[in-house]
């Protein structure tokens, strides 16, 4: 059983390093980009933000639709990914020091992990619904900053859902060009992540014993014969001798 155990919490603590691996690679790639298709023209074009670009944005046009209140939520992303990343490691830690000392129980590994994957999903959600808000507060922002009114778009746009797209007729050419908009595979990767980190948690967590199998009693009206001692075979002894006779 010991040796059972020991082999999970290796597997553990190998899917918990994969699941940090991808966290980091996230704040490298894009957490959210524009893509725009050009009808009529081979090019086209579009940008990503990653997390630490997104941060660096204060006070930009709303071309890019990040602004100071947009970098804001970018940071909030990063802050809970950091600390979901201070978790899983001190995880592993914990597991590898439980590795080496037996008598070590695997509870407060156990609460580590639930901790990085409360962190990491928390990251993507909070970022996938405050960030058409913040970008719309931006927006506000840069037309009241130009002493212009802010008009709402009567079309779909990013200031509006987190994933969505549109046409529009003569942008950049004479042709049609479709923008698309969502969550980028920074953002995706924290979800995977999240899914190895859950993985891990479940290897560690420890198991109720079975209950003993209990005894069913037999139906009413039903004779069950009760077990024998084993049969013993009994040696009779001859009788005594009669009396001499007198």
């Amino acid at each position: 059983m010991q040796g059972n155990d020991d082999r999970k919490m290796i597997l553990a603590i190998m899917i918990t390093v994969m699941g940090i691996v991808l966290l980091m690679v996230s704040f490298i790639l894009p957490w959210w980009g524009l893509h725009l298709e050009m009808d009529g023209s081979a090019s086209g074009g579009g940008f990503g933000v990653s997390i630490s670009s997104g941060i660096s944005y204060q006070g930009s046009g709303t071309g890019f639709y990040i602004g100071s209140s947009t970098s804001i939520v970018y940071s909030v992303a990063a802050v809970l990914i950091i600390l979901a990343l201070i978790c899983a490691s001190l995880m592993v830690t914990a597991l590898i020091i439980s590795l080496i000392n037996n008598n070590m129980k695997p509870k407060f590994p156990l609460q580590l992990g639930v901790l990085a994957m409360v962190f990491c999903l928390l990251a993507p959600i909070i970022f996938m619904i405050a960030l058409p808000m913040s970008m719309k507060a931006d927006a506000e922002k840069e037309a009241e900053d130009s002493g212009n009114e802010y008009v709402e778009p009567d079309r779909d746009d990013p200031t509006k859902s987190f994933f969505g797209s549109y046409e529009e007729e003569g942008v950049f050419h004479t042709g049609t060009t479709k923008s698309n908009w969502g969550g980028d595979i920074g953002w995706v990767l924290s979800f995977i992540s999240f899914l190895f980190l859950a993985i891990s948690v479940n290897l560690i967590r420890p198991r109720k014993a079975a209950p003993p199998i209990a005894q069913v009693a037999p139906p009413e009206g039903i004779y069950v014969p009760e077990p024998q001692p084993p049969h013993q075979i009994r040696y009779s002894q001859p009788p005594p001798p009669p009396p001499p006779s007198k």
